[in-house]
């Protein structure tokens, strides 16, 4: 447990020096962004590619078991962190790490204690470039390069929303409403919720059935992996609360973990 909190604190260390709030967004054209897929690609089949990375702006920097990719002059990219071993097919994105308040470091916390693959978290502020909602994007190449690496691979999107601002009684009083960004939620997303139900007291809605708000239909990420035929997609919206319990509680963490293995 100690070492996983002295990693964990290393990671929130390289997110917050990547993470810059004044920085601008710059739109990469297609040729760099074909160029990064390719990269990643790569280095999802462990093969090291230090120095295309640097021609595409990234720093590469290794500290088995992790491998940081971080920009080297913020442009709304990203920072991702790959496991080089031992590693479930999951990828975990916090686009809104910052303003969705605590989601940055439950990432951080899910992605060691989970065992994921990689993570990636958005590096400019929400207000500057909403990257869950960008359809030419280094995030969407990642999402694809990912999805065609590991085609039965999960893609787990976190995000927080506020109770007051939703409008049915349902979603106010939901601790987490999950969906698959789309009306017909593949069976694995039901037995998630359906094992989150079970196993735990939070009250968790699936969007569709028990909520009809924060269903991600407009979600980027969503949109691409359905036109690639991929269901590997889960958006877990979660109330403050809830937000703040995960960041305290490994046992509640590790519970929703082994939620979201159901049917794996």
């Amino acid at each position: 447990m100690l070492t996983e909190q002295v990693q964990a604190n290393s990671i929130d260390k390289h997110f917050k020096q990547a993470f810059n709030k004044q920085q601008d967004f710059v739109s990469p054209d297609s040729l760099q962004l074909q160029q990064f897929q390719n990269t990643f690609t790569q280095e999802l089949q462990s093969s090291n590619q230090d120095k295309v990375w640097m021609s595409l702006g990234f720093k590469r920097q290794a500290e088995s078991p992790f491998i940081f990719l971080s920009e080297m002059e913020t442009q709304g990219r990203g920072f991702i962190v790959l496991r080089s071993e031992n590693s479930k097919p999951w990828l975990l994105q916090a686009p809104h790490a910052k303003s969705d308040l605590y989601t940055g470091k439950i990432a951080s916390r899910l992605f060691l204690e989970g065992e994921f693959k990689a993570v990636i978290w958005n590096s400019l502020p929400r207000k500057k470039i909403d990257v869950a909602h960008l359809y030419q994007s280094h995030w969407q190449a990642v999402t694809q390069a990912f999805s065609v690496q590991y085609p039965q691979g999960r893609i787990i999107q976190i995000h927080g929303f506020s109770a007051k601002k939703r409008k049915s009684l349902v979603a106010q009083n939901s601790d987490m409403i999950v969906s698959a960004g789309h009306l017909f939620p593949p069976l694995w997303v039901q037995k998630v919720v359906e094992c989150l139900k079970a196993k735990t007291v939070l009250k968790v809605s699936l969007y569709s059935y028990d909520v009809n708000e924060l269903g991600a239909t407009k979600n980027s990420q969503s949109q691409l992996l359905q036109s690639l035929g991929h269901q590997g997609f889960i958006h877990l919206e979660m109330n403050k609360k809830l937000r703040e319990d995960l960041l305290k509680n490994a046992a509640l963490r590790k519970q929703l973990l082994v939620c979201l293995a159901e049917d794996e």
